[in-house]
């Protein structure tokens, strides 16, 4: 017995030549690494070539020892060093509207040590049929990335009942190893509108997520200068309202801090506040493109209307420099006063001819041609250094309480822009009465009021010193009761009305050394009453809610600082034996070291035989409500995880429940995964949703995932990508 790559030889006899080639009679080819192995290729000869290929006359596929159907007069198998090319066989099953399927199965193709790529097709018994490219590449120390696509024709239609959807998905990623004076990046999702709805998810977060998102960037940095470019393609797509922006290209050049007035001789000792008065420059042009004509009025994107989009397109630059210095005073506090010039550019700008008071619409023009506005704004900052305190318990279990806070107060100043020597607007008359109009945005108005507004913001952290009962050495440790506690608001004090913005409340935490993390990330305060009108029930129980916000203070009725007007709270957790912990072997190799790097970016995609169990658990609320309006509360708990029956059989699991409907989330899943030694066994089933179904897949398993101890569940560009 030997062995070649990742294959086992056995064989009766065997010659060897001065080559190095091997001849074998009665021969056995296998992945498998025991002695009787459980599948072989059984051949009455072989030849072995070595780094190349491995030849056979007649042979026949054996499982177990018994003979299968498999059969032919003669087979080469290549045994490079690295990759090889081959067929890659489909998963089976069934799903309730496509029928049963044959999926991801076809051609892998091994291009070369640093880029690959696999097809794969997908047919399904009542119609529909889909294919998929997929590469992966990688550079050792300069770049890596990974690119996919999908393409499914369905003849079954979630949305419509029925007919032919076609749809697609494209992702694209790519990162560098290294950084230098030049950085490539791309991150890609896009896609069909009907593809998340034609295609559900195994993931819950992407079922959720109505939106695509995609960002290519390339950064310059210019030697040593402070001197940097950055070109950027964005792209949003809202797949709920059919809405597509894109921003193609944005260019930014920018200019780091400089300090034009650091001489040495204006003070020996230290850094004079002049000297700490520093500039830089910021230009960014951008051409945006979007699918939206109006607030009511969005356009269909294909081929018909793109030049329309394309000529409705905002292409515009905008100018930066602001200025700004540091001017520290009793000991713990600084001042930072700034102040900023903007500049815009337009390749177009409006032209009024008036108003038309019998329509109630404004008349103009837009001229193409290069236009330009200004403006500025100054203000100041107090920040201070983080404040601490700290409270002693004579307790020998709690010894301390430490609190930091980190209080800044900001104020902002920009002059009144609408008269026309700024550039922005154009002075009409309207209904007897002078308004400013704006000059890029066609009846925009301007407000005619000088901006000067006050900010406050507060960071807190909370921690507690306690007694460490397992540590004998330091016998004490600091634990966080809130790692972070964040209020911030702002006051306008040109506002006509409503002067004080809602109060914003952050919050994060953890509990039981970080077994369970809580997480506040948005608590909006609304400081301001509701006076209700009117209440009406529609015929099909709809209810409408008349009413109107007072300029007025809760607290001044007796109603507290405000009234919440929305909230997103998270809880989660995850369980597992006590004392098991998940420690995978160090890679001794570069394919190890290729497979540890995957596990680290998709932990999802792997199952550890190792672990018993684990339960991971989350708990999600939404909530909004805006003064007498009836509240809208979203609390959905979803949980996945798995549980080894033996050594051998694992079970994974992950599901979610609206709390609010009461119903199970459609994106249940159930695996069942059994590990055959040198084959693996998987087994998925989704009971309920739209794409209720269930697939088998029985393949060859790795060696390098042998070593790891553990199972790959599935590719990372599958069906859910």
């Amino acid at each position: 017995m030997t062995q070649q790559d990742e294959a086992y030889l056995h064989g009766d006899k065997v010659k060897k030549n001065e080559q190095n080639e091997l001849f074998i009679n009665h021969a056995k080819y296998t992945t498998c690494n025991l002695e009787d192995p459980h599948f072989h290729i059984a051949a009455s000869k072989l030849k072995v070539i070595p780094d190349n290929k491995i030849v056979s006359g007649p042979f026949v596929l054996k499982v177990n020892d018994v003979p299968t159907p498999l059969a032919f007069p003669f087979g080469m198998f290549p045994a490079p060093k690295k990759n090889a090319s081959g067929i890659v066989f489909p998963q089976f099953g069934e799903e309730r509207l496509r029928g049963f399927f044959l999926r991801d199965g076809g051609y892998y193709w091994a291009i070369s040590d640093y880029i690959d790529l696999k097809l794969l097709g997908e047919i399904y018994s009542k119609g529909s049929r889909g294919v998929k490219a997929l590469s992966t590449y990688k550079k050792r120390y300069k770049y890596s990335g990974n690119f996919s696509f999908h393409y499914i024709s369905q003849t079954i239609s979630v949305t419509e009942g029925g007919g032919v959807q076609n749809d697609f998905r494209v992702n694209w990623s790519h990162a560098p190893q290294t950084r230098k004076n030049s950085r490539f990046t791309a991150s890609v999702n896009a896609g069909s509108n009907s593809y998340r709805e034609n295609n559900v998810s195994q993931n819950p977060n992407e079922n959720i997520n109505s939106t695509f998102n995609s960002n290519i960037t390339y950064n310059k940095q210019f030697g040593s200068s402070p001197f940097s470019l950055t070109a950027t393609m964005r792209h949003t797509q809202d797949i709920d309202k059919k809405l597509l922006s894109i921003d193609l290209p944005v260019i930014n050049l920018g200019m780091q801090s400089i300090y034009p007035f650091h001489f040495k001789n204006i003070r020996s000792g230290g850094r004079h506040w002049i000297q700490r008065t520093n500039l830089s420059y910021a230009m960014n042009a951008s051409n945006k493109l979007t699918n939206r004509l109006s607030a009511d009025s969005i356009m269909p994107f294909n081929t018909e209307t793109l030049p329309i989009i394309l000529d409705k397109g905002v292409r515009e630059a905008t100018h930066a420099i602001p200025i700004s210095t540091s001017i520290p005073f009793l000991k713990i506090l600084k001042l930072n006063p700034r102040f900023s010039y903007n500049e815009k550019w337009k390749d177009y700008e409006i032209n009024y001819q008036g108003f038309d008071e019998q329509n109630n619409v404004f008349i103009g023009d837009t001229i193409p041609g290069f236009s330009r506005s200004f403006s500025y704004s100054t203000g100041a900052a107090l920040n201070s250094e983080m404040l601490s305190g700290t409270f002693f318990f004579k307790s020998e279990q709690i010894q301390a309480l430490r609190h930091t806070l980190v209080p800044s107060l900001s104020f902002n100043y920009s002059p009144n822009f609408t008269p026309a020597l700024f550039g922005q607007y154009q002075e009409l008359s309207k209904d007897g009465e002078q308004v400013y109009v704006s000059k890029y945005n066609f009846g925009s108005l301007g407000n005619n009021r000088e901006s000067k507004s006050l900010n406050l913001s507060l960071n807190n952290t909370l921690q507690m010193k306690v007694k460490d009962l397992k540590d004998t050495v330091k016998q004490s440790k600091k634990v966080y009761i809130l790692k972070s506690l964040n209020f911030n608001t702002s006051y306008n004090l040109d506002a006509e009305q409503y002067k004080l913005s809602p109060f914003r409340v952050t919050a994060a935490t953890s509990l039981w050394d970080g077994k369970v993390n809580l997480n506040m990330s948005s608590l909006v305060i609304d400081p301001y009453i509701y006076e209700l009108e009117d209440i009406t029930v529609s015929e099909n129980g709809k209810v409408t809610v008349t009413q109107q916000k007072l300029d007025e203070f809760a607290w001044n009725v007796g109603q507290g600082i405000g009234q919440i007007s929305s909230a997103v709270f998270n809880i989660s957790t995850r369980l597992t034996p006590p004392g098991a912990k998940s420690k995978p072997p160090t890679p001794t190799n570069q394919e190890q070291e290729n497979v540890m790097e995957d596990m680290q970016q998709n932990p999802n995609l792997y199952v550890d035989f190792s672990m018993p169990w684990s339960l991971n658990i989350s708990f999600n609320l939404n909530y909004t409500k805006t003064g007498h309006q009836e509240s809208v509360v979203r609390k959905t708990l979803t949980f996945n995880g798995d549980i080894s029956l033996t050594d051998k059989w694992k079970i994974t699991f992950g599901s979610g429940y609206d709390l609010e409907t009461n119903n199970i989330l459609s994106t249940t899943n159930i695996s069942i995964l059994r590990d055959l030694h040198c084959w693996e066994l998987a087994a998925s089933w989704t009971p309920i949703g739209y794409y209720t179904n269930y697939n088998i897949d029985l393949r060859v398993k790795a060696t390098v995932l042998q070593d790891l101890k553990l199972s790959r569940r599935r590719s990372n560009f599958d069906s859910r990508f």
